[in-house]
């Protein structure tokens, strides 16, 4: 494809024309997520610096989509001063990627289990890159999601209506691309 117009390559592989922030959540046990664009364009931040809600009981059978775990990673400044260290970097990346004409930036968050800190991360960043920079389109991929457990809904249906709640507005997202 050397030589191809970013458009033309975009409509082959399915994607709508202009950058794609693919961001992913990822557990180091299972290795580093595959670049599917092939391009190794991005960032892969680890999680695992910051304390572990996972080790908690209260937590362990959470996500990083639950209130409980939001509140816990929200309330510590490591994680407070991590995200905005991202933020930084990337929004830098995004703007570069974009006057450059790039059509594809990986970015990826991995912690020990892929279900509690890069959850928690993916979703903070995926949502922030949306919502500043509305002209590019935002994926988002919880690599570990199938082995988070399963019996959350029986113990509290609350957290597992937030995880549903926010797995529709992923879908919801990623069908409508920018606007």
């Amino acid at each position: 494809h050397a030589g191809d117009e970013p458009a033309v390559l975009a409509a082959e592989e399915g994607l709508p024309p202009g950058l794609t922030v693919t961001v992913t959540s990822f557990s180091y046990k299972r290795g580093y997520p595959q670049d599917p664009r092939g391009h190794g364009g991005g960032y892969v931040f680890d999680c695992r610096g910051i304390s572990n809600p996972g080790r908690l009981l209260e937590f362990s059978d959470q996500c990083g989509l639950d209130r409980g775990v939001i509140g816990f990673l929200e309330g510590r400044e490591e994680a407070q001063r991590f995200f905005r260290n991202v933020r930084s970097l990337v929004d830098a990346q995004v703007e570069e990627y974009l006057r450059r004409g790039f059509t594809s930036l990986s970015i990826a968050f991995g912690c020990t289990g892929g279900q509690h800190r890069s959850v928690y991360f993916a979703e903070r960043l995926a949502a922030h890159v949306r919502h500043e920079f509305p002209q590019i389109n935002v994926r988002l991929h919880h690599r570990e999601e199938n082995g988070w457990p399963r019996d959350v809904a029986a113990q509290e249906p609350v957290a597992q209506a937030d995880r549903d709640l926010a797995r529709e507005q992923r879908a919801r997202s990623a069908d409508s691309g920018p606007d």
